[in-house]
């Protein structure tokens, strides 16, 4: 079960693929344990980031894009 806050709003997985639809438009594949049973809508937005920070808690100022599902 999980206890922080973070842990809820937080989802660990790697980057299996990247693939480029157009100009501005990519495919990008997710991969990871914590990925099993999420629920998703289409519609729906995911945010990634791209250049994480060596402490943990370099999440807040790290280089994040947004997606649609």
């Amino acid at each position: 079960m999980k206890s922080r806050l973070l842990d809820r709003l937080l989802v660990a997985a790697q980057v299996r693929a990247v693939e480029p639809l157009g100009p501005r438009l990519r495919l990008v594949t997710l991969t990871g344990p914590d990925l099993a049973g999420l629920d998703w809508r289409p519609g729906q937005h995911v945010r990634l980031q791209l250049a994480p920070g060596p402490a943990a808690v370099d999440w807040l100022v790290g280089t994040l894009r947004t997606y649609t599902v």
